[in-house]
């Protein structure tokens, strides 16, 4: 493998003819700009292989270039200079350099490179392994965990070439990952252990399986009592309670005045419908709970700050005015379409975006979408700063990651929360990727789960406010909060549902729980509204990073336990 030209990433693009990262800015962390254009990347492309793993001659003996970002505005160029690396995951690498402003705080502080690798198959236009061909379902058997990790491991091991790092003290490397990409974070420490001194995995939910139906009920919940602690502050404290009774009300209405009352693109016919449209409503309040900064923010979908808040202010207003026949289910209207059409030019909810396979009949999926044929991802879907994932990821999900994929429109993630919604997931796998293979635990079985006690050096981080963090370390911690009870000292705590495995981490894993904290908050830009409790963990983390690496150098080190 070799590197390719380094340029300026608009250079890049205008010579390719693909579309400017700037497209991707508007996953900009701040009014005042976010890293794209405060720290503007040099791109560069690393020739890899497409199979990693099969050495027979058969074998696909293509190459294709894998994207990545760079800056070195705080370089030091020494020997001992670290090397800050992202490892991407479902989305354009633009859209996540741009929403993770806390790697080029610590790069100044510590005189080191920051790098973004983009996750195969993810690129708007790049990193695609046979170009606009890549999305056939044949070609789709090359998107695996295992294949990805080895782009990772080659791009890191052809940059600790390009820049002499010579030695095993040479670039201390420690990655960076956030939801997914955290995943991956911890997966790539275990199986290449070499390449890096050390791993931030921000909200990681690596032991959420398909078969845990608990962790269904508890990512739900955990995403309610956001809406509860939410609503309090802005003086509504029945806001929790509003949709709660409103996802009832989904349930006991006739299919007539569902489609009546939600703005769906399609008339509800089917109880699949009704499954779908709970399916889409839950995605998206499970994405405003894991997205409630306190600062506007865009990852997804343009937002304001503590968008929970104003979400329980909308509810409220209908509820006092009393609108519409059933205004239970005007709020979830209200509240949903925050999330989901924030830009207000969404004209109508597709339900027919929800993987799950019609009883007896045919996976709708995209309206007038050919499953069986090709096309490219583009950030013209819905404004989503991620691009146009759902065929990717879906794969992902009906191969290897069992949860629930792109719902709401691209804008919301969700665990299974029922066996009608797993079986019906598993159906429209079948559909969508005839050809495949559904297995739900493989990750468990390659990776131990919650079993973890072999990988050294990872810190674990987790908000509050995330529901995705039940999945993690810390599922004792969401398990306290929809009890009612006190989370203090909740990261050493045993859960109660789930393997009695209870994970088993290693002795220099740091969990940190942030109890303010929302979607791998501590990975953002620092920011004057930061709560002392953000703030402390990310002192925490530098702290623990910082003797990562001076025990790499074998310099002597304090305990910052």
């Amino acid at each position: 493998m070799q590197s390719l030209l380094l340029l300026p990433a608009f250079a890049v693009c205008l010579l390719l003819g693909w579309p400017s990262p700037s497209l991707a800015s508007r996953g900009s962390e701040t009014a005042g700009g976010g890293p794209l254009e405060r720290f503007p990347p040099k791109v560069q492309f690393f020739w890899t292989d497409i199979d990693h793993f099969n050495f027979v001659s058969k074998s696909p003996a293509q190459k294709f270039a894998v994207k990545v970002l760079t800056y070195d505005g705080f370089y030091n160029r020494l020997p001992e200079s670290p090397l800050l690396v992202y490892l991407g995951n479902e989305g354009v690498i633009e859209s996540f350099y741009n929403n993770t402003g806390a790697m080029f705080e610590i790069a100044e502080e510590m005189g080191a490179l920051v790098v973004f690798i983009e996750h195969r198959y993810y690129g708007n236009g790049t990193s695609l392994p046979w170009g606009g061909n890549s999305f056939t379902e044949e070609h789709l058997a090359f998107l695996t965990v295992e294949q990805a990790m080895g782009d990772f491991a080659e791009v890191l091991s052809q940059m600790r070439t390009d820049l002499e790092c010579t030695g095993a003290k040479a670039c201390p490397t420690i990655l960076f990952g956030g939801s997914y990409g955290a995943m991956l974070v911890v997966w790539f420490r275990q199986k290449y252990p070499h390449l890096s001194v050390g791993g931030v995995a921000a909200s990681a939910p690596v032991n959420t399986f398909a078969d845990d139906l608990d962790l269904g009920a508890l990512f739900w919940n955990a995403s309610l009592s956001v809406f509860g602690s939410e609503g309090k502050i802005v003086g509504w404290p029945q806001c929790e309670q509003t949709v709660k009774k409103g996802m009832d009300e989904i349930q006991k209405k006739s299919l007539r005045q569902l489609s009546g009352t939600f703005p769906v693109c399609k008339k509800m016919e089917t109880e699949t419908d009704r499954l779908r449209l709970e399916a889409y409503v839950r995605g998206a309040l499970s994405t405003l709970a894991m997205s409630d900064y306190s600062v506007q923010a865009d990852l997804m979908q343009p937002l304001p700050p503590f968008p929970v808040r104003e979400a329980c202010k909308r509810m409220r207003q209908h509820v006092r005015k009393g609108k519409g026949s059933s205004p239970l289910l005007k709020d979830l209207v209200g509240a949903v379409n925050l999330m989901v059409n924030s830009t207000e030019k969404l004209e109508c909810w597709d339900l027919g975006r929800e993987l799950i396979e019609e009883e007896g009949g045919r996976e709708r999926g995209n309206a007038g979408e050919d499953f069986s044929g090709n096309f490219p991802p583009s950030l013209s879907m819905g404004g989503n700063s991620l691009g146009d994932i759902w065929k990717v990821w879906s794969f992902q999900v009906c191969t290897e990651l069992p949860m629930q994929p792109l719902t709401s429109e691209d804008f919301g993630f969700l665990i299974p929360f029922s066996e009608d919604h797993s079986r019906a997931l598993k159906a429209a796998c079948a559909r969508l990727f005839p050809h495949t293979k559904w297995r739900p635990l493989w990750m468990r079985t390659a990776t131990g789960g919650d079993s973890l006690g072999s990988v050294s050096n990872l810190i674990f981080s987790d908000g509050a406010k995330d529901p995705w963090g039940a999945g993690g370390p810390n599922r004792a911690c969401y398990e306290r909060i929809v009890q009612g009870k006190s989370t203090e000292g909740c990261e050493e705590m045993k859960p109660q549902t789930g393997s009695p495995q209870s994970f088993a981490l290693h002795p220099s894993a740091v969990r940190l729980f942030i109890r303010d904290g929302a979607h791998h908050a501590d990975l953002r830009a620092s920011d004057p509204n930061d709560s002392e409790e953000l703030r402390r963990a990310r002192r925490k983390e530098r702290e623990v990073m910082r003797k990562w690496i001076d025990e790499a150098l074998g310099k002597e080190v304090l305990n910052v336990a």
